[in-house]
């Protein structure tokens, strides 16, 4: 199937690798890039898609009640500052797809902390908290030039229908050897390779993108930012949020236990978290 490639920036003739709820995931033979076949995401309306139900489960592929599991993300969310500031330890910060802000709640200690969110739901949730955050597309908003000094895009980039333009305009509003931090999943991982079609973040069309470590850093050298670091991290997940995809039924059944608000420490080694210096 001939499609147009994002890492390439030309169409190719591409394999189809799997299908998975009726869309097809197609690979570049040239760069290797996976990716839903842009003809079937382009009729997917992201606001739709990621509505109320998105966050407080009424999405199979959802969360099953994001707003709970609070305390669970900010913990992750301190972890994750601790490592960034590392690169970059003040300034003005943006973070792209900040759901309900929990992330920026924790980052304005140390940042002067912003957000976008493309769900006006979530959005909201996010403004109730204080923050300053404005709901709409990245991409379609005008932004400052050379003005953030961190850029944060947490299991964000796999969504977006055209990663590569994103990329070229997170660089546009970054300062001068401004720092990006993104975390996605890694196709080229054991388990996701291993689990195939079944693999865990295999589900567009939320998913639209499936970077490995090579085409990931590739599209970010393309686009003008130096790969610093690529790591596979521990993660501190919502319980809740664990029940709820390994199943539904199973977390309504062990009502009150199935909603404890712990965080369990997971790594499954299949989701990268990069940190890159823009050029």
């Amino acid at each position: 199937m001939w499609s147009s490639c994002n890492l390439c920036q030309q169409p190719r003739l591409c394999s189809t690798l799997y299908e998975v709820a009726g869309h097809q995931v197609l690979r570049c033979p040239q760069c290797h890039l996976v990716f839903t076949n842009p003809a079937s995401a382009a009729a997917v309306e992201l606001t739709q898609l990621y509505s109320q139900e998105y966050f407080e489960g009424g999405a199979s592929d959802g969360y099953s009640d994001y707003g709970s599991s609070e305390p669970t993300l900010r913990q992750q969310a301190r972890r994750m500052l601790r490592r960034l500031r590392r690169y970059q330890p003040s300034g003005p910060l943006l973070e792209i797809g900040c759901a309900y802000g929990f992330f920026l709640l924790e980052a304005q200690h140390f940042f002067d902390a912003k957000g976008i969110e493309i769900s006006p739901f979530a959005a909201r949730q996010a403004t109730q908290r204080g923050l300053d955050v404005l709901a709409g597309d990245f991409q379609r908003l005008e932004g400052p030039q050379d003005h953030f000094s961190v850029v944060c895009l947490f299991d964000c980039i796999e969504h977006l229908a055209d990663p590569f333009t994103y990329l070229r305009k997170v660089h546009s509003v970054l300062q001068p050897k401004g720092i990006l931090t993104l975390s996605t999943g890694d196709i080229g991982s054991l388990y996701a390779r291993v689990a195939g079609a079944k693999w865990r973040l295999m589900t567009p069309p939320q998913h639209l993108f499936f970077f490995s470590k090579a085409t990931l850093s590739r599209m970010l050298a393309k686009a003008g930012f130096d790969v610093a670091d690529v790591s596979h991290p521990w993660k501190v997940v919502p319980w809740p949020l664990v029940l709820y995809q390994l199943s539904p039924r199973l977390k309504e059944a062990l009502g009150p236990i199935g909603r404890l608000p712990w965080g369990l420490y997971v790594n499954l080694f299949d989701a990268m978290l990069v940190i890159a210096r823009k050029l």
